[in-house]
């Protein structure tokens, strides 16, 4: 099978979540108590359900963050901070309806999505998201692909022919404590620094800031080595990176209800208890990529690695255009991986604590292989999944323990003193049952129009409910009737994903300058002159109704949709 006629189902092994950096509080939700289901609630659906009395809704807010502003007056910082944190748990919307005498049922069909959630979720926690466009969920292929460049680099360093380069990152790491660094103009070695906030369980971070910074030149110098050519320079600019020919799509986006779950995730091995709340993939579904497959033909690929003078390791995961080696790196790291964290798991202590663990992490271990690897993505992933330490603590353990494991911002234990770095992990619970986070398989799978498509209903120019909008379903094999399109309305399955997003963006954009700008800025980054007609009829559709003045930003969007779609028409 062709690389170029194949994608990658994602099948979801253990709860993941991908962070976006963005929470919601309880003013966001609600919480349906018999069916254990948390409603998603803008602002603006709130007050559309309160109607003509929006504005006890407001009142009642201003009136509990003066109480908060009261309580904080003349309070030192560290003070006014625990204060904050305590009584803005307290406002939320569970209790505005208590007080108000509200009943909730009347915002639940206001709700963006609604998800599972636990019974001990409680209305007063922050929730970390998902990444969503337009309401639909979605896995970003960054986040895979970055997961594939950490194996290469492992599988790349530790291959016989890049032993210079393994003797030079040894000697370099080893280099790395007698570094001089000016602080506050004061000179000082890193290896004071390690002395002296290493094994602390106080560190400064600031200093240990210094030693992450440094690290991280020499990784950046690393993956140069690794990954690109040194032929005029190319090591310093990225198209000169093998990987700048693979491709990696984002996920098919999908209904939050269908795939997600809220959960809360605990760390173990550790004093300090703490429960955090965030949105999962759930395990058992599959999700299809929208695109995985090296960006040019096998022939022109060769041409040009020949040409720019790439090592013929390198050129070997490039192999006649197919992706067979790099999905076999990314089954040696994992399975190494992997390796690791049974034996983390095994330790008696350990065991006693998440006894089905170290069994779900064996039966991980069976499904991966060479053709269908497994990756570990986001939250959870730990220290040893993001970086090329984990080769370092196999084979040069003394290095590990004593420098690179005080290279990173928090707390670092050596093995002197109940280390080394990383002694805990962080599990979900989901079920009922706990899990290690982050594990997915990719399949490979030859590609199917019927995995990408719309439902028939479904029209890029006739935006109805979001219900219709286009969702990862799996792979359905069953022939599809061709859909009679009318002049408006055409209802092709080929539709790009990204377009799809694009068209679900427009049609919700605000009409503000910057935000409608920057819509702008992707339909005029559109080649293909359907979709970028049918784009900006839904722009258009948005500006009409406003009055513009010549110098208004509106005005002169509007003008250049109106002299594209004409120019189209003559054409």
């Amino acid at each position: 099978m062709s690389d170029q006629n194949t994608t990658a189902m994602i099948n979801i092994l253990t709860p993941v979540h991908i962070g976006t950096g963005e929470k919601y509080s309880g003013l966001d939700y609600l919480i349906d108590e018999k069916l254990n289901q948390l409603f998603r609630l803008p602002t603006e659906g709130v007050i559309n359900a309160l109607g003509r009395n929006w504005t006890i809704y407001t009142e009642w807010l201003d009136q509990k963050f003066k109480e908060i502003e009261s309580k904080i007056v003349g309070l030192d910082f560290k003070k006014k901070s625990k204060i904050e944190r305590t009584e803005l748990a307290k406002i939320n919307l569970e209790i505005f309806c208590q007080t108000k005498g509200i009943d909730k049922d009347i915002f639940f069909s206001r709700s963006l999505y609604k998800l599972p959630c636990s019974k001990n979720l409680g209305t007063d926690k922050d929730i970390s998201e998902f990444p969503k466009q337009a309401h639909l969920a979605y896995m970003p292929g960054s986040e895979i692909k970055g997961a594939i460049r950490t194996a290469l680099l492992y599988s790349l360093l530790k291959h016989d022919s890049n032993i210079a380069i393994y003797e030079w990152l040894k000697t370099t790491i080893r280099n790395l404590p007698n570094i001089k660094i000016k602080i506050k103009k004061v000179e000082k070695k890193c290896q004071n620094i390690i002395k002296s906030e290493g094994n602390n369980s106080s560190p400064n971070k600031k200093e240990k800031g210094i030693l992450v910074k440094e690290l991280g030149k020499i990784e950046d110098e690393l993956q140069k080595r690794l990954l690109r050519t040194k032929l005029f320079g190319g090591s310093d600019q990225a198209h000169f990176d093998i990987l700048k020919f693979l491709q990696v799509g984002d996920g098919i986006p999908f209904t939050p209800a269908d795939f997600l779950c809220i959960c809360p995730v605990e760390p173990i091995n550790t004093s300090k208890k703490f429960v955090n709340w965030q949105e999962f993939l759930v395990p058992g579904k599959s999700i299809p990529l929208s695109k995985i497959e090296l960006n040019s033909h096998k022939s022109r690929i060769q041409d040009y690695l020949d040409k720019h003078h790439f090592s013929k390791l390198q050129q070997s995961y490039l192999s006649e255009g197919r992706l067979t080696q790099i999905l076999q790196a990314c089954y040696e790291f994992n399975k190494a991986l992997l390796e690791e964290e049974i034996a983390f798991y095994g330790k008696p202590h350990i065991q006693k604590q998440t006894p089905k663990v170290i069994d779900r992490l064996k039966n991980l271990q069976e499904t991966n292989t060479p053709t269908s690897p497994l990756l570990r993505l986001g939250m959870g992933q730990g220290y040893l999944s993001v970086t090329i330490n984990l080769l370092f603590k196999q084979k040069e353990f003394e290095l590990y323990d004593k420098v690179l494991i005080h290279a990173t911002q928090n707390v670092s234990y050596d093995s002197e003193h109940g280390g080394p770095l990383p002694k805990t992990r962080r599990l979900v619970e989901y079920n009922g049952e706990i899990w290690p986070p982050g594990w997915i398989q990719l399949q490979m799978v030859e590609k199917k129009t019927d995995i990408f498509a719309l439902p028939k209903s479904w029209s890029p120019l006739s935006f109805g409910d979001l219900s219709e909008a286009p969702v990862a379903k799996g792979v359905n094999t069953a022939e599809k009737e061709p859909e009679q399109s009318g002049e408006l309305a055409p209802a092709k399955p080929e539709l790009r994903p990204e377009y799809v997003i694009l068209l679900n963006q427009a049609q919700r954009v605000d009409c503000v300058p910057q935000e409608f700008g920057g819509i702008m800025q992707k339909w005029q980054g559109l080649t293909e002159c359907g979709e970028k007609r049918a784009l900006a009829q839904v722009l258009l559709k948005k500006l009409e109704p406003l009055k513009l003045k010549k110098r208004d930003k509106l005005f002169d969007y509007k003008t250049l949709l109106q002299q594209f779609i004409s120019e189209e028409s003559k054409s």
